[in-house]
């Protein structure tokens, strides 16, 4: 009775075992960390499965903005990098990983350049492509190389961190074509740096050292050096559908892209700083509240005497300085859309009345007084029986609407009328980018 007593332990324990050992055979392995895939092309992820069938397992999509699958084949939709984890459903721990890289089928070669384009020690700064068109690759598809490593090195991320006073020449190489590459050289200093011409330069710093920046979001930038008066300074941003730059020195992104941004003195042009930010994603911004409030803290600014504005010197430094003491209502339209943020593709500057209505008129948002109702938000135009005048909607009650104005009676003023008031001709209503306040 013993005897068959211990065998029935015996098998008791043997079935346990088998019913708990993992006698799973099934192969799920990747031969091949990383994959290059074209836009223009397919590609399968380089995975075994043998033994699973696909509905057994879990496909992941880091950034599904960049590819999608269809089972086993990789569908490239944008320009990127992307991780892809396959995992069993039964048992996630039985996962691969693979890195999903998708280029252009022209790759152009890459302008580089750091946020801070002159560096001081111990800075760091991000490696951004500044070309005018997207390179067509993105940046984990370069082999990056620092010349003189004493001078600066290049850390986790693309992030370059300066060590002692120098140049050094920073080179990437496509890790898929070497033929296809960009360089520059990073100056490191200690203080201060003079030009070629002997001038000194202005180093710009971001808060926070921050070298991106998300699209509706703002950035404040600010001269690095003791005694800074903003008055005897102005800023300017190159490309403004990508960004806009506040007259205190904010950046605020507008659409995906590098901002290249200077800080000019008034003085001495040739006296000047840069930086490049790079601004990602979109807006989700209420623009229009963004626009009154940039048109409402102008209220009760008069011109000078001989006609000189803060808005006609803005809207010189970048159409010519014989704006600075020009009639400028319409300057002061613009300069509110860039204070409030507002990419030039949704309002191109304009500082001609008549100019800006045509303008509206080719984009299709232009609309005669008698077959619409103005909404905040829009730009009215006086250009009927001798009129040339443009200024800001804040409201409309359904008979009178209500403005904000530059140079009437030579000031900033609010201002309404009746609708169908004699001098206005009509209204251009922008197409801001859609807002929704429950995702911010």
């Amino acid at each position: 009775m013993k005897k068959q007593f211990i065998i029935v332990i015996i098998l008791f324990l043997l079935i346990f075992i088998g019913c708990n050992n993992d006698t799973d055979e099934r192969t799920l392995v990747c031969f091949q960390e990383e994959i290059f895939v074209y836009l223009d092309e397919t590609a399968e992820l380089p995975i075994e499965i043998a033994g699973y069938e696909t509905e057994e397992l879990e496909f992941v999509i880091e950034n599904p903005e960049i590819i999608e699958l269809d089972s086993l084949n990789i569908l490239p939709l944008a320009v990127g990098a992307t991780d892809v984890i396959v995992r069993s459903r039964e048992k996630p721990e039985k996962n691969v990983s693979i890195r999903v890289f998708v280029l252009r089928d022209w790759i152009a070669k890459p302008t580089i350049r750091t946020s801070y384009p002159i560096m001081k020690v111990g800075q760091t700064a991000k490696l951004l492509f500044t070309n005018s068109v997207p390179v067509g690759a993105p940046y984990e598809c370069f082999d990056w190389e620092v010349s003189d490593e004493e001078v600066a090195v290049i850390e986790d991320g693309l992030t370059v961190k300066a060590l002692k006073p120098g140049a050094t020449t920073i080179t990437a190489a496509l890790r898929v074509d070497p033929e296809i590459t960009g360089s520059f050289d990073l100056i490191v200093v200690e203080d201060e740096f003079y030009r070629d011409d002997g001038k000194p330069a202005i180093l710009l710093r971001t808060e926070g050292d921050a070298a991106t920046l998300k699209a509706g979001e703002e950035l404040q930038i600010r001269a690095d050096f003791a005694g800074f008066d903003m008055d005897d300074y102005y800023w300017k941003v190159i490309n403004n559908s990508v960004a806009r730059i506040g007259e205190n020195g904010n950046l605020m992104g507008c659409a995906p892209g590098i901002a290249e941004v200077y800080l000019y003195s008034k003085a001495d042009r040739a006296v000047y700083g840069h930086l490049f930010v790079e601004v990602e994603g979109r807006p989700n911004v209420d623009y229009v509240a963004r626009l009154i409030a940039a048109a409402e803290k102008e209220l009760g600014y008069r011109e000078a005497s001989n006609g000189y504005t803060k808005y006609g010197f803005w809207y010189g430094t970048y159409q010519g300085h014989h704006y600075t003491n020009l009639h400028w209502c319409a300057m002061f339209v613009s300069w509110c859309i860039n204070e409030a943020g507002i990419s030039s593709t949704i309002v191109p500057l304009y500082a001609n009345v008549e100019s800006g209505k045509q303008n509206f008129l080719s984009k299709k948002i232009y609309y005669l007084r008698e077959d619409y109702i103005p909404k905040a938000g829009d730009l009215i135009f006086f250009l009927r029986d001798g009129a040339g005048h443009t200024g800001i909607v804040t409201g409309c009650d359904g008979e009178t609407v209500y403005t904000i104005e530059g140079n009437t009676s030579n000031m900033v003023a609010r201002r309404s009328y009746p609708l169908d008031y004699h001098t206005i001709d009509g209204y251009a209503s922008p197409e801001y980018p859609p807002y929704n306040p429950e995702s911010e």
